[in-house]
């Protein structure tokens, strides 16, 4: 706990000294997101999102905290924006399954499926 509170000043203090950088934002986003503040990490990916539109880790970083939250449509929504500018993980396909799946959508859970145990078969083909 103490590690996460460090954090939360640090990037706090980073974000005093440089407003505009989204970076910032979003690891404070996923301090707060860990530490289960929900509402506050969606704010700071929110202020991520707003300073860079093209910050794919942000839309990650947002989709997961809403996937913790059960807020199934905003994850598909925003771990898709997140490989559609480029960020791929196993992880991310794997959690847009599972969304797809709670809203009843199992063929585009499948798809994603199959897309992260290609991600993963690259990985250890190398």
């Amino acid at each position: 706990r103490e590690e996460y509170s460090l954090a939360l000043y640090d990037f706090s203090k980073a974000i005093d000294l440089e407003p505009l950088q989204a970076k910032y934002y979003s690891n404070r986003g996923t301090v707060y997101s860990e530490l289960g503040e929900k509402d506050l990490a969606i704010h700071d990916f929110n202020m991520a999102i707003s300073i860079d539109h093209q910050y794919a880790q942000a839309y990650a970083n947002r989709g997961l905290t809403y996937y913790e939250m059960s807020k199934f449509k905003l994850v598909i929504r925003d771990i898709g924006r997140a490989i559609k500018l480029g960020l791929s993980s196993e992880n991310l396909y794997y959690k847009r399954a599972d969304a797809y799946k709670a809203i009843g959508k199992h063929a585009e859970a499948n798809q994603d499926i199959l897309w992260a145990l290609e991600l993963e078969r690259k990985c250890y083909k190398g």
